[in-house]
């Protein structure tokens, strides 16, 4: 949901199948040989962190550990045992939440020695790299072919809102889903984290951030991945300059969100509101608090899924085709979670609760919508687009403001965004532009002037922080309850 959210660039821009083998696979275990407290450092092959359901520890951890936490979601383990469609794509969702239930975020500084998944499931503490090796073992482990897995290393590239960008070293799992799509699994994704305890002076509060890799390999192969910083074929890693200087060095936090405030309720299993929490990418040190998986998929974008340009009767149809294939089989918790997506985007984007002027929920069949006044966007009204702050994309409407304003009269409208030629920020211009609009959506206000989507800012429609404040809590109420209410009805 696009509540106080940012994005993730768009991940095709790299080849994660990798650019380039390296057939010498040696790497600094940056630990002493066993005997040792210090010192007597040895060379390891990296492909010995990956260990496969060969390896008896992991495989008890699936057939014990991992079935209890399957258990509790409803066709879990029947689910992940099976080679049914969406089986792979569930698996990766349970081991993820697994892992991020049961081992601890610790964060680490210097260049601390990786954990074998052993040690990790002993210890049951790890930092990002610990815990990305431990989902990509366990992953192999339940039978995902290793080649549809791989352990990235390289940047996290965090953006300002003035454009800056600034690079952490990171290290995460990249999974091919069934649909043939590479995604990221977020190893820092946990709510098991004191951030008392992370390092304050390295906290940015960027908008956005980007996935760069630099080597990614699975229990077979490592390989280069080339690109502007990383371009010249190397035989194998250069210690000092290419992997020891990867030292994570950030973490994460999950903030509460309204899925989680929605669903605390008997009717939903914890464990299915844990598997839809697993949509939410962490903080990563300001970054977020929360992106959801449909937010960062900047290439495939389509305003009905989030309510944008307007398209109320749209969205509401994607919403109830969801909810449908939900009720048909609650084990597709894809389609619950981008209805509930869209739900909370509906009252974040649109202008419907500024005239219900009430936390109430939206019911797009009913003939009274509950509103306390028929929309108005003329002169004199309280939701004037004709004053200054707000704009037009005049490449697709020719006509003024106010008979751009007149037009939607007694509509529930949203902003505009991704429109062709209309990009107001740098992940709007990496957005996929929406074309084909009839001109009256060119009229619209921009999605920024009109959305109520963050915590603390005004915008031209409510300059007085108070008033933006009481709206954000009707916004966040009605997500809550309408959110809640598709989830009685739909879950079977």
């Amino acid at each position: 949901m696009c509540l106080a959210s940012s994005s993730v660039r768009d991940l095709s821009h790299w080849n994660w199948e990798g650019d380039h083998i390296i057939h010498e696979c040696i790497v600094p275990s940056s630990r002493p040989v066993v005997g040792y407290l210090k010192g007597h450092a040895y060379d390891i092959d990296v492909r010995e962190f990956l260990i496969t359901g060969r390896n008896e520890i992991v495989g008890h951890t699936l057939s014990r550990n991992v079935k209890a936490y399957a258990d509790n979601i409803p066709n879990g383990w029947k689910l992940f045992q099976s080679r049914d469609k969406g089986s792979f794509d569930h698996r990766a969702s349970v081991i993820t939440a697994f892992v991020s239930k049961t081992i601890q975020y610790v964060y680490t500084s210097g260049r601390d020695p990786w954990q074998f998944p052993d040690e990790t499931l002993h210890e049951q503490k790890g930092d990002c790299e610990d815990r990305a090796l431990l989902i990509a073992s366990l992953l192999s482990a339940s039978g995902v072919s290793s080649y549809n897995v791989r352990v990235a290393l390289g940047k996290m590239r965090l953006w300002t809102a003035n454009g800056h960008a600034q690079d952490r070293d990171h290290v995460w799992v990249m999974y091919k889903t069934e649909s043939g799509r590479w995604r990221v699994i977020e190893p820092l994704q946990t709510r098991n984290i004191d951030s008392r305890k992370l390092p304050s002076a390295k906290v940015i509060h960027p908008v956005a951030a980007e996935y760069i890799p630099y080597f990614v390999f699975n229990d077979d192969h490592l390989w280069q991945i080339f690109h502007e910083e990383n371009h010249k074929p190397s035989a194998k890693i250069t210690l000092d300059r290419d992997w020891s200087q990867l030292h994570p060095s950030f973490a994460g936090v999950v903030h509460k969100n309204i899925i989680e405030d929605a669903l605390a309720i008997p009717a939903c299993p914890k464990q299915v509101r844990e598997a839809l929490l697993g949509y939410f990418s962490p903080a990563i040190f300001g970054l977020g608090p929360i992106v959801d998986k449909i937010d960062r998929e900047l290439a495939t974008y389509d305003p009905a899924d989030h309510f944008d340009n307007g398209l109320i009767n749209e969205g509401w149809r994607a919403v109830n085709r969801r909810l449908s294939q939900f009720k048909q089989d609650s084990t597709n918790i894809d389609a619950f979670a981008r209805a509930a997506h869209a739900i909370a985007d509906f009252y974040s984007h649109s202008s419907y609760l500024h005239f219900a002027n009430n936390a109430v929920t939206y019911d797009p069949g009913a003939m009274d919508l509950g509103l306390s006044s028929p929309p108005d966007y003329g002169p004199g009204s309280t939701f004037d687009l004709t004053k200054p702050g707000f704009s037009m994309n005049s490449n697709l409407w020719k006509g003024s403001q106010l008979e751009g304003a007149t037009a939607w009269n007694g509509n529930i409208i949203s902003g505009r965004y991704s429109q062709k030629g209309d990009s107001r920020t740098f992940f709007e211009r990496v957005t996929r532009t929406v074309e084909g609009l009839p001109p009256k959506f060119g009229a619209l206000p921009h999605h920024a002037e009109i959305a109520v989507d963050g915590d603390a800012k005004t915008n031209p429609l409510y300059q007085d922080p108070r008033r933006y404040a009481e709206q954000l809590q009707f916004r966040k109420a009605a997500s809550i309850l309408h959110i809640r209410e598709a989830f009685v009805n739909n879950f079977n």
